[in-house]
């Protein structure tokens, strides 16, 4: 990620100078839904990238489009749900990335594992299975991985992904099912990392 340093950085300067422009202005919902919105984006970001620097890049990538955009969003009365559209954001740029081949899709699963801690010989069966199980999860196409991160893993509505998504519930139902199918196939055939 040496090579999105610099738009990170270029990037935050970017945002924040959008935020205190709105600051001084009177107070601005938009920008305050924006902003409590931000931790979402982050943590999706950082679920699907698996790099904490790559997932930052991600968000502040995301709030400048949306900040940039943001006469899109109310335009012909589309812009009803600013969750939902900055997810799209947040999602298409990761995808487009990863096509590019800017970001690795593949995660390098690390668990924190402690030398002087002694875990009883089922905690340890958990954790390798907890780890084979999400090296698993990274070897998926995008569509179903997102699918299996936001149904199984945030315990969200077949409902709502659709709506943050922009697909239909049963896209979203047939993705997260045909994830879950090949899921369970590679983990019967013992595929791990």
């Amino acid at each position: 990620m040496e090579k999105f340093r610099h738009v990170r950085k270029r990037t935050r300067r970017r945002v924040l100078d959008g935020f205190v422009q709105a600051s001084v202005r009177e107070h601005d919902p938009f920008i305050a839904e924006l902003l409590s919105l931000q931790p979402f984006l982050f943590n999706f970001a950082l679920r699907l990238v698996k790099n904490f620097s790559s997932a930052e890049d991600f968000t502040q990538i995301t709030l400048e489009k949306a900040l940039t955009a943001r006469e899109q969003f109310g335009a012909n009365g589309k812009g009803t749900n600013l969750k939902a559209w900055l997810f799209t954001i947040l999602r298409n740029e990761i995808y487009s990335r990863s096509r590019r081949g800017k970001v690795g899709m593949c995660v390098k699963v690390e668990m924190e594992l402690q030398a002087s801690e002694t875990k009883s010989p089922a905690s340890q069966y958990n954790s390798v299975l907890l780890t084979e199980t999400l090296a698993c999860i990274d070897k998926l196409p995008f569509h179903q991985k997102q699918a299996l991160i936001f149904i199984a893993i945030d315990g969200r509505s077949y409902e709502e992904v659709a709506q943050m998504t922009g697909f239909a519930p049963g896209t979203i139902k047939s993705r997260f099912s045909r994830g879950r199918e090949a899921l369970l196939q590679m983990i019967e055939n013992g595929h791990s990392l």
